[in-house]
């Protein structure tokens, strides 16, 4: 009866042991807006884009999420061109598909990423990336799915999924671009400063 005890103790210190292990949820500020906005991308439905199905798996949207110590970094892109990114502590930049060079990296980034479809997992769970992680979330006709990886192996061509993560730094090229021309055409008034 003993040695039964301490073996199914020991089962059970296992079993503890390897859920404990699983990567848990890092408690990011999160600013109301951020959540807003990303319950309506993932909520949004093709025919509100006038996007209309075409192929099995088709993507209409394909977000790149990215975890820092103190935000989450969003790069969102629609099929029918629209381009925002935002930050879960607050900000962004949106109407970025309007400019004609973001607009064609976006749909390059999409497109890239249709490459990848067969190794994401489907899900209904749409977590915020760890610090030094990144996620992919694939918005198909047939549900979401995603895609995990460090950003430091995107970073240096040792994860599969590399090729995808350079294909959304040409995105956020674009939108530095846009913004920091936006600002340089902004008067800055007398009263802001």
């Amino acid at each position: 009866m003993i040695k039964r005890i301490i073996v199914m103790v020991s089962i059970l210190s296992s079993i503890g042991l390897f859920f404990s292990c699983k990567e848990k949820p890092y408690q990011y500020k999160i600013a109301s807006v951020f959540t807003e906005m990303r319950t309506v991308a993932f909520n949004i439905q093709p025919s509100e884009l006038k996007i209309t199905r075409e192929k099995s798996k088709q993507i209409y949207g394909v977000f790149m999420e990215t975890g820092y110590d103190d935000a989450v970094f969003s790069l969102r892109c629609f099929a029918e061109g629209s381009i925002s990114i935002y930050f879960s502590n607050g900000g962004g930049i949106i109407g970025l598909g309007e400019h004609e060079a973001a607009r064609k990296t976006g749909l390059d980034f999409i497109k890239e990423t249709e490459k990848y479809l067969s190794k994401a997992r489907q899900t209904s769970e749409y977590k915020l990336p760890n610090p030094g992680k990144t996620i992919f979330y694939m918005l198909t006709f047939d549900g979401v799915y995603s895609l995990e990886s460090s950003e430091k192996e995107l970073g240096t061509n040792a994860s599969e999924f590399s090729s995808l993560f350079y294909k959304a730094q040409d995105v956020i090229t674009q939108a530095r671009i846009i913004d920091e021309k936006r600002r340089r055409d902004t008067p800055i008034s007398s009263n802001s400063r």
